[in-house]
């Protein structure tokens, strides 16, 4: 709690006063009672710096509080500090700014619905972690650069009017059983072709051509 440091007796009245120094929360500011030492009260949330004009409550108890900041001294960037806990609350709340940045060492988004929208979004992070019930993507064009990719799908359905994948250099895949089916025609070319099967292989067909 701050005290002014004035010897002329004091009773609860307000003043305006410059901020000399200090730190974040006890405050030297120089009015008409003198240099005084006094606190920064909670609810002033914008944190004054050296050289702003502050209004100072002074009460007769010898205390001294900064209530707010009447007017900045430079016209940088200012900080608003918070209580350690708080929470804004309001039945519509929209925030509005040309540019908006949000650094915290953990951030969560929670809601029911949950929308974002713009011209462009990217999402950059060490790990990124998906996890839902439903996942519904609709796009126009969809683009993957990975250098690793692995899944664990316990079940995957699709249906495509034409899917086409290419793949420069190796494409493997591995399964316990694998099972193709083709309503009209199945063709596969290649420069090699090696069909193996470790027991047995069955070629079934009304008419085989081979050559």
């Amino acid at each position: 709690m701050g005290y002014a440091l004035s010897s002329v007796a004091l009773e609860n009245t307000m003043v305006r006063g410059t901020v000399q120094g200090g730190g974040e929360d006890s405050l030297l500011v120089l009015g008409r009672a003198g240099l005084i030492r006094a606190t920064r009260a909670e609810s002033c949330l914008l944190t004054p710096e050296k050289g702003d004009t502050v209004l100072m409550a002074l009460l007769d108890d010898g205390s001294a509080w900064v209530l707010a900041v009447l007017q900045r001294k430079g016209k940088g960037a200012c900080t608003i500090a918070f209580p350690e806990k708080s929470t804004l609350s309001a039945p519509s709340l929209t925030v509005s700014s040309t540019e908006t940045r949000i650094s915290a060492s953990s951030f969560s988004l929670q809601g029911e619905d949950i929308l974002i929208e713009g011209k462009s979004l990217g999402l950059s992070a060490r790990v990124v972690q998906f996890c839902g019930a439903v996942l519904i993507q609709g796009f126009s064009v969809v683009r993957t650069l990975c250098r690793s990719l692995s899944e664990q799908i316990f079940r995957r359905t699709g249906h495509y009017g034409s899917l086409e994948e290419k793949v420069e250099e190796l494409s493997r895949h591995e399964a316990g059983r694998v099972r193709l089916s083709s309503d009209t025609s199945f063709r596969m070319r290649a420069e090699n072709a090696d069909l193996r099967a470790e027991k047995q292989m069955d070629i079934d067909a009304t008419q085989i051509k081979v050559g």
